[in-house]
């Protein structure tokens, strides 16, 4: 291994002993070899240091916290040990595909407006069966930053960072959890986020991951985050709406199916706020809403003169289609003349 290597990957572990050996091997078998490899190992009081020192690879750094610090500190400590340009996350209970690294660094260093970059992601169980298709990002690298406002939109375990981007960012001690999310939205200000549209992550599903432990904390954190975000957009809405918004960024639409009003003032509020703000390339945000309100527009069955001026209000109006546009004037027309 170079003085210098290209990337740094940094994995925490702490009792860890059923998972770690599979995702440092998931590491060290990478077609891309010009890596160091940071492990740090937060107090376990499991085999995962013996298993760790059992393997003999000079790219592993191993480095043991006398007692328990917690993920942020991990993180903040990986982020000052590390010699690489590029910074590459992985857990310790998770698995990296034999050409992650080569093609997040084939993509960052042919493109180097971006900072952060993911890949898409496969559930697994605990013994690494998969769960489900994979995870996939639908939606345009533009609309990402947007798209972080309803939740995280980026698996940290698949992330590659520039490290220029990351070395004056802490991760903060009192995010028990969510504490990447956190670190993203402010990332996501100062350079352009996207993912590599391929699997090329596993994410372990098990009865000890903080998803499962702390599910409920998760929750309350990512609402803080998310009224954090609403604030710096200079968007107030009400509690009704805040929970549609809530809703919608949970995929939970079916409440909301014969309610298209409360989603049409919520859509409308986050829209002209951000015209105000600018906190997001407008257009770029007014696409990311449309994919929201489109779903419930096509359900509607009401028609109302009133719905015309709402919809135009939310600025969703142009962005129908011709032949829907003609519709929705012609039915609220029709309707109200029939009064």
């Amino acid at each position: 291994m170079k003085s210098t290597p290209l990337v740094t990957v940094f994995t925490p572990v702490y009792n860890l002993e059923k998972y770690i050996l599979e995702t440092i091997n998931s590491i060290l078998l990478q077609t891309f070899t010009d890596f160091e490899y940071i492990i740090i190992d937060d107090g376990s009081s499991d085999s995962s240091i013996e298993i760790i020192k059992k393997i003999n690879d000079p790219r592993i750094r191993l480095i043991q916290n006398e007692k328990n610090q917690g993920i942020s500190y991990n993180r903040n400590l990986a982020i000052k040990e590390a010699k690489g340009k590029y910074l590459a996350m992985i857990d310790g209970d998770d698995l990296a595909l034999p050409t992650r690294l080569e093609k997040q660094i084939t993509f960052l260093e042919k493109n180097t407006n971006y900072g952060i970059l993911g890949t898409e992601v496969v559930k697994i169980d605990k013994d690494g069966r998969e769960l489900n298709k994979a995870i996939k990002y639908s939606i345009p690298d533009e609309e990402i930053p947007a798209r972080m406002l309803f939740n995280n939109y980026i698996a940290t375990s698949s992330v590659m960072i520039r490290k220029s981007y990351i070395e004056d960012i802490k991760f903060k001690k009192d995010f028990i959890v969510a504490e990447d999310y956190e670190v993203w939205i402010r990332l996501i200000r100062r350079c352009r986020i996207g993912h590599i549209r391929e699997p090329l992550t596993k994410y372990r599903i098990h009865d000890d991951s903080i998803s499962v432990k702390k599910k409920q904390l998760m929750i309350d954190t990512e609402i803080l985050l998310m009224k954090k975000q609403l604030l710096e957009l200079n968007c107030n809405l009400t509690p009704d709406q805040f929970q549609a918004f809530h809703d919608l960024s949970k995929d939970n639409q079916k409440p909301y199916y014969e309610n298209f009003a409360i989603i049409n003032q919520t859509i409308s509020k986050l829209f002209n706020a951000n015209r105000s703000s600018l906190l997001f390339k407008q257009e770029d945000f007014r696409s990311l809403l449309y994919r929201y309100w489109h779903v419930f527009f096509l359900k509607i069955k009401s028609f109302e003169k009133s719905l015309l001026k709402d919809i135009k209000d939310s600025g969703m109006f142009e962005l129908l289609s011709t032949s829907d546009q003609i519709k929705l004037i012609f039915k609220s027309y029709i309707n109200f003349n029939s009064k």
